[in-house]
């Protein structure tokens, strides 16, 4: 039966997302309908090609340890294996280390801001070891990479592939204190005539630690 696992995915901005497959079992063929194993749906493939630089030459069958491309895959992704429904076969994937270094990225205009996503996730389909982020507390757009190296290279990405200029700035870090101590009766009072009803505001407070989150220090 044939099996062929896509390894590397490419985002291109005039062709779509381009999937480069090795064929590990039987032979892969074009217009056809495959399955893909790991997402357990069937996937319409189009016309195969191999590339030689920047130029593609269609064929149209790759056999054993044959390395090509695929166009317009809607649902698989790098390290897929795409098979017959009835094979039973699904290949190992790629065990790809995680990321451990975030940036935080500030577009430079408002139509940046309003391409970064989509450039974002253009990247996302290519690089499996990074990682994007907004996060909720600090209002910070984070991307995750392998290094200091690779995240420049992704910024750098995004303006020359994308036309999306970011720039990094300092990661906040959205710290925590935790209650302690015990406070009751704590009251307070805000009065402030600026015409009309004018402001007022009375608070009384009790403030206790919770039991549940609570922790000691050795």
């Amino acid at each position: 039966a044939p099996a062929a696992l896509v390894f590397k995915t490419l985002a291109d901005q005039f062709v779509g997302r381009i999937s480069m497959f090795k064929v590990y079992s039987g032979k892969m063929k074009g217009d056809c309908t495959m399955f893909n194993a790991n997402k357990g749906v069937e996937e319409k493939v189009g016309q195969l090609s191999t590339m030689q630089g920047k130029n593609t030459i269609q064929l149209p069958e790759f056999d054993l340890g044959d390395i090509g491309t695929v166009a317009k895959l809607t649902a698989t992704v790098t390290g897929d294996t795409l098979t017959t429904k009835d094979s039973g076969i699904k290949l190992d994937g790629i065990d790809f280390p995680e990321p451990n270094l975030t940036f935080a990225i500030v577009p430079k205009t408002k139509g940046d801001e309003d391409k970064l996503g989509n450039a974002i996730n253009r990247l996302l389909e290519e690089d499996p070891t990074l990682r994007f982020e907004k996060n909720a507390e600090t209002k910070q757009t984070l991307i995750t990479g392998m290094g200091e190296a690779h995240l420049n290279i992704v910024i750098d990405r995004l303006q020359r592939k994308f036309g999306v200029e970011v720039y990094p700035v300092d990661v906040k870090v959205p710290y925590r204190e935790a209650i302690r101590g015990t406070a009751q009766n704590v009251e307070g009072k805000h009065k402030k005539q600026s015409g009309g009803h004018g402001q007022y505001g009375h608070v009384k407070i009790d403030i206790a630690p919770d039991p549940e989150n609570d922790f000691t220090f050795e």
